[in-house]
């Protein structure tokens, strides 16, 4: 009894509404409604504020919604593998990446391990992986940073020079490399606040005693890329997260370690199921990690 109220729950939770509950449990309307009153009469609780068809989760309800993630996420799990059990891994193998550079090859390289699975990649903001991972969106994420939630294992991927983006026009194109002397005074256009390039770029400038000249901030690589193309200033973005152009020249700075890691990450308390163990031996072989 209690099983299939939680359920109905967890599925109005999840998708905010009734209807779309409904249609994911296969029942009515009605039955789910019935359902998630009962549960909330028996212990004379309530779990849902209802503004017209939505559904927002009280408090309690929030609360109780994580305790259902992880029956639901295992629950979920389980079928899954029993339906698989007779014919080798097939079905979805769901990714979440906070990047889209590293994880396609990544993800090639899984694929062509276990080509009756379908993996679905799902390019999200760091938050949205995590929170995914959590609640078993996803079965493994690509992060940047290490996560520090207990619940996350974190296995070390990749580790990437952070290059400069010249314009090919401008006199420090015609280097193969620079010096963080060469920087000092000139033009540049940032990252965003939270990026880990710009991280890693301004710790080498605090160290070297170099100062630049920010003129811009911007969301994105790609921006950047456009911004140093047309002459706003000089940029900078990790080693292979940027098609090559003809207009602009990545160059390395040889007298300052600046470098971004990636790391593959799963939920600790699923890292030895076999798809799960298989993806993370499958980054293991790929990583290029030193120290």
């Amino acid at each position: 009894m209690y099983e299939l109220w939680l359920r109905s729950f967890h599925a109005v939770a999840r998708h905010g509404g009734v209807t779309a509950a409904a249609d994911a449990l296969g029942l009515s309307q009605p039955t789910v409604t019935e359902q998630v009153k009962a549960l909330e009469g028996r212990f004379e609780v309530e779990l849902f504020h209802r503004q017209g068809r939505r559904m927002v989760l009280t408090a309690l309800g929030r609360s109780l919604h994580e305790i259902t993630q992880d029956i639901a996420g295992h629950m979920e799990e389980a079928i899954r593998l029993l339906q698989s059990a007779e014919q080798g891994p097939v079905g979805p193998f769901t990714i979440g990446s906070a990047t889209p550079y590293h994880v396609m090859e990544l993800i090639k390289a899984f694929g062509e391990r276990f080509p009756g699975l379908t993996p679905h990649v799902e390019v999200k903001t760091r938050a949205d992986v995590v929170s995914g991972l959590l609640d078993f969106r996803y079965d493994a994420v690509m992060i940047g940073r290490v996560e520090s939630d207990s619940r996350i294992l974190n296995q070390p991927y990749r580790r990437q020079r952070v290059l400069v983006l010249v314009p090919a026009a401008h006199p420090l194109a015609k280097r193969r490399a620079l010096r963080m002397k060469d920087l000092d005074g000139l033009p540049f256009v940032f990252r965003e606040s939270r990026s880990t390039s710009r991280a890693a770029f301004e710790t080498a400038l605090d160290a070297a005693g170099v100062h630049v000249r920010p003129v811009m901030v911007l969301e994105s690589r790609e921006t950047i890329r456009e911004a140093v193309a047309l002459g706003l200033g000089l940029g900078y973005a990790a080693e292979g997260e940027l098609v090559p152009v003809d207009r602009v020249l990545a160059l390395p700075v040889k007298d300052a370690e600046m470098s971004v890691n990636s790391h593959v990450a799963c939920l600790q308390s699923r890292a030895e199921r076999p798809l799960v163990r298989a993806f993370l031996e499958t980054a293991q072989s790929l990583a290029n990690w030193h120290g």
